[in-house]
């Protein structure tokens, strides 16, 4: 029995994209995925969710990060590094997924623990296709560690 198709995952975005905000959320719910989407629109903002939810039984974390690499405030390394070093964030998986091709980016980001790097699609047809495959496998069968166990 897959855990996850019962319970609603708590999947934070955190991407400066209004267009690809949009896209992503618009996709994931046309896959009817049982979801619960937190935006930040920045690697500032990202930060604050994360302590104030640490101090914050009410301001729960998330299940899951989709992070892209280019913000502004901090990037996307520098939040995956925060993440990976905290006792209690770094259980929770992190897809990168971003515009950078730099082979820089890659291996630091994998050095640093992301369960994936995902070069963000230039057309709608690749955009969607990426999205029904997170959607198949994150949202589909991975079982988290905050549910089930």
């Amino acid at each position: 029995m897959n855990l996850t198709k019962m319970v609603q995952l708590h999947i934070m975005l955190i991407e400066d994209n209004p267009g690809d905000i949009t896209l992503i959320q618009d996709l994931l719910e046309e896959k009817q995925a049982n979801f619960r989407l937190t935006i930040a629109e920045d690697g500032a903002k990202a930060m604050k969710y994360f302590e104030k939810a640490r101090l914050d039984v009410k301001h729960d974390l998330p299940d899951l990060i989709i992070l892209d690499l280019n913000l502004p405030h901090k990037n996307g390394i520098e939040i995956l590094e925060s993440i990976k070093k905290d006792s209690i964030l770094k259980r929770i998986p992190v897809i990168v997924l971003t515009s950078s091709q730099d082979k820089r980016d890659i291996i630091a980001t994998y050095h640093l623990h992301a369960n994936c790097y995902l070069k963000k699609p230039t057309n709608i047809e690749d955009f969607h296709r990426l999205i029904t495959l997170i959607n198949d496998f994150w949202l589909g069968e991975v079982v988290y560690p905050t549910h089930g166990l």
